[in-house]
Parts: C-alpha cells; sequence; structure tokens
C-alpha cells in the first residue's frame, strides 16, 4: 500500500467517524435571509466533513488525473479517437444535457444564488459516493462498519443523558456541532409522553428526526461488523449491548417513524444474517423473538403514546407545504422552481406557523420536495439512480432492508436532501451499493 493510499483511507475513516457532527462555519450573504430573519436552510456553511471530502479530492486529483495526464503525451488525440466511439459519445451527450439542464435550472430558479450553493453540494455528494464505489473493498467495509457501529453507540449515549437531563450537555461537545438547548428552547422539540412533556433527544444533530435516521442507518452495519468478529460469545454479548443502547437512543429522539424502521429493521436484519448459521430450536426461537420484540416495543408505543407536542400544527403545516409543492411542481413541471428554493417558496406563499422551527420548511416529503425544486427531469434522473442501485443490492438482504428504510423514510421527511449529515449518509450508501465491497 503507498504512501498516498494510506493518507486517503485515512482521511475516509476520519469522515465516516465524524460524519455524525455538524461542526461548520455558516456565512450569511443577503439571499440567506427572509424577512429579515436567517434561514438555515439558505446559508452557504462549510462544514469539517466538507474539508475531509476535500482533501479526498485533492488526493484523487494529484494522485491520479494528473499522473495520467504527464504519463499519456498524446491525450487530446486520444479523446479525440474516444468521441467517435458511439458509447462514449452517448456518455458525453448524456453529460452535456445534464449541465445544461443544471444551467436551466439555476437561471429559471426563485433564488439563483441559492441553486448554485445547492447544485454544488450535489456535485460534492456524488463525488463522494464515485469514491465510495470505487475505493472501498471488503477490508475497508468491515472497518468503516466498525466505525458507523461505534458512532451510532456514542450518538446513542449521548441522547440518553440529553433526554435524562432534559439539556444539552455543551463543553467540547460544542465543537462536534451540539446546539445548546433546553426543554424551554423557542422551537425546540418537544414531545408529550403519557401526557407529560419531555425534551426529544438530538445528538450532535440538528433534529431528534435525523438523530433517529442516523441510529437506523447505522443497525445493519452494526450486525455486519458484528457478524465478522471471531469470538462467538464477545461477539454476542457487545451486539447485544451495543443494539440495544441504540435502540434506546432511538427511544429518547420520540421519533416515531425512526422507532418503526428500527422496531422492523433489527428483526429483519439478525434473520437474515443469522438464520443460516442456526438449527432446530435455534431457529424456532430466532424466528418467534424477533416478533415478539417488534410487538411489544409497538405495543409500549402506542400505550405510552409517544407524540410530538407540536402534532397538531405540525400536521396542518405539512399537508399545506405538500398541496404546495404539487402546485408548484404543475405551474414548472420539467425544470422545477429552482434547488433550495423550498424555503423561499413557503415564504412567499405566507404559510405561517406559531412554531418557529416550522416556519420556512421545505415540505416534509424528500420526493415532493424534489419535484419541486428540480422537476420531473430531475426526479427521472433520482429514479434511475434509484433502480441501478436496487439492483445491485438486492442480493444483500441487510442493504435492501437499510434501502428500502431509507425510501420510507423520505416519504415522511426532508433531511436527505436538506442535511449535511443526511446527505453524507446517503453518498456512503449509493458509493456502497455501487462498490466492489457488496458485488461478490
Amino acid at each position: 500500500m503507498t504512501r498516498a493510499e494510506k493518507i486517503r483511507r485515512l482521511i475516509f475513516y476520519l469522515l465516516i467517524l465524524f460524519l455524525p457532527t455538524q461542526l461548520g462555519k455558516h456565512f450569511w450573504p443577503d439571499f440567506a435571509f427572509i424577512n429579515g430573519l436567517r434561514i438555515d436552510y439558505l446559508s452557504p456553511t462549510l462544514y469539517f466533513t466538507d474539508l475531509l471530502i476535500g482533501g479526498l479530492l485533492v488526493l484523487e486529483i494529484t494522485d491520479g488525473y494528473l499522473a495520467k495526464i504527464r504519463r499519456d503525451q498524446e491525450v487530446f488525440r486520444h479523446l479525440c479517437r474516444q468521441a467517435i466511439v458511439w458509447q462514449v459519445s452517448v456518455k458525453y451527450l448524456l453529460c452535456l444535457l445534464f449541465v445544461c439542464y443544471v444551467c436551466l435550472n439555476i437561471f429559471f430558479s426563485l433564488s439563483p444564488l441559492v441553486s448554485v450553493y445547492k447544485w454544488a453540494r450535489i456535485l460534492e455528494i456524488v463525488f463522494l459516493a464515485f469514491w465510495v464505489a470505487r475505493h472501498l473493498d471488503k477490508k475497508m467495509f468491515t472497518t468503516v462498519s466498525g466505525i458507523l457501529f461505534l458512532d451510532g453507540i456514542g450518538e446513542a449515549v449521548l441522547a440518553l443523558v440529553q433526554f435524562y437531563n432534559q439539556r444539552s450537555l455543551g463543553g467540547p461537545l460544542y465543537f462536534l456541532g451540539e446546539r445548546a438547548f433546553s426543554g424551554s428552547t423557542p422551537g425546540i422539540a418537544n414531545a408529550e409522553v403519557s401526557g407529560q412533556l419531555f425534551l426529544r433527544a438530538y445528538g450532535t444533530f440538528s433534529h431528534p428526526n435525523v438523530l433517529a435516521a442516523f441510529l437506523v442507518f447505522t443497525l445493519p452495519f452494526a450486525f455486519y461488523f458484528l457478524q465478522n468478529r471471531r469470538q462467538e460469545k464477545k461477539r454476542l454479548v457487545v451486539g447485544l449491548g451495543g443494539v440495544a443502547l441504540v435502540f434506546l437512543g432511538l427511544l429518547s429522539t420520540v421519533s416515531r417513524s425512526g422507532l418503526i424502521a428500527g422496531v422492523f429493521l433489527i428483526p429483519a436484519i439478525s434473520l437474515g444474517i443469522f438464520w443460516g448459521k442456526c438449527k432446530g430450536m435455534q431457529r424456532a426461537f430466532l424466528g418467534i423473538t424477533p416478533g415478539l420484540f417488534a410487538v411489544v416495543i409497538t405495543g409500549l408505543i402506542l400505550i405510552f403514546g409517544f407524540r410530538g407536542a407540536e402534532n397538531t400544527e405540525s400536521f396542518g403545516f405539512r399537508e399545506q407545504t405538500a398541496f404546495l409543492a404539487v402546485k408548484n411542481f404543475l405551474a414548472t413541471p420539467f425544470l422545477g422552481r429552482g434547488l433550495g428554493t423550498a424555503p423561499v417558496i413557503t415564504a412567499r406563499a405566507g404559510i405561517k406557523a406559531t412554531n418557529f422551527a416550522l416556519s420556512f420548511q421545505p415540505v416534509h416529503n424528500a420526493y415532493l420536495l424534489l419535484l419541486e425544486e428540480a422537476g420531473i427531469i430531475g426526479w427521472g434522473i433520482m429514479i434511475v439512480i434509484l433502480w441501478e442501485s436496487w439492483k445491485k443490492i438486492k442480493k444483500n438482504i441487510s442493504l435492501t432492508f437499510l434501502f428500502l428504510t431509507i425510501l420510507l423514510l423520505g416519504l415522511i421527511d426532508h433531511y436527505w436532501l436538506t442535511s449535511q449529515q443526511g446527505s453524507l449518509l446517503i453518498a456512503v450508501f449509493f458509493g456502497l451499493a455501487w462498490s466492489r465491497a457488496v458485488q461478490v
């Protein structure tokens, strides 16, 4: 392994380790304000994870393309010869059409500078996905699975402590992205449990729902990491303890979508991984236990009545923004209103909410959001990516269930497209789906 390869892997492992964090510097140009108010969704932000991705990009250029150019003295003529080949020409044509589409989406955007920034984010995510697909192998995948498992445990422990104290912890955690909050902070996410109001755990994320999605995301990687450990007894102890902590962390977020996903994801993945290793009564136990687990946890959720304290207004706001998204799509069906402009659309429509956290938010549906901002062309590109990725991973039960979970969570929230952490998770997942690590 070359020195450049060691550095490359170290940077990538650091990226996975710091993926749950949101340490960054926000900038506030004029287009990041609506009616004099700062809007986080519109603010250009330089995250620590961006610097790590930038490091990967620099190494990729210096170690790959520049070396290739130095070796090949006839690059120009080589490209000209390639241009007459039909398959290559089709690829170039599709790239050209995509660039034209992006330019038109920006030109007709309600806020062109916001769209420029958001498309730059898309390019970053696409690069990371391609990087993972190109470089990730079995050994790296095992290491990444372990890091994600530890990330999940760490976030779960932090979430539980926040829920117990009913406030953020502060101190060094501030530099990892933990915001200062308590149950009385304006716009904070509280929940009603058995008639009593509780602060929902945030971890180092921007919202409890995003934390819940991350914890769910780590579950398949936890199982994969654990099934590759040698010592069976220690593996089971660590596995059960770690997964239990992650699920308790899910409970502290009071995210019903995350809880439901976790309730069914854990049994499904455990069955898929351990079924072939069990016999007789072990299989019967393994088959019955996950079902009982799902029934008991679902019953507890219903009995204690986990629900967001702002549910009545939240559902009304979601309904209004959903209808607004459809209306805007019908007005500009092909190009959309411009990537990243949903908060501007909400503000111009005059949709108000007494809970400030709801104001200026995008529609809580990733598919409607993409349809509204990017039109049917952007939506079609998404469908192609999803379909091709599905064909790659359909024989891998862990990634298949995770894929379906991501799709379902996209129906009820927008963080896969609007959150830095959510976007990085999506990039890692699709990169993994196309990598050598699962194509075996």
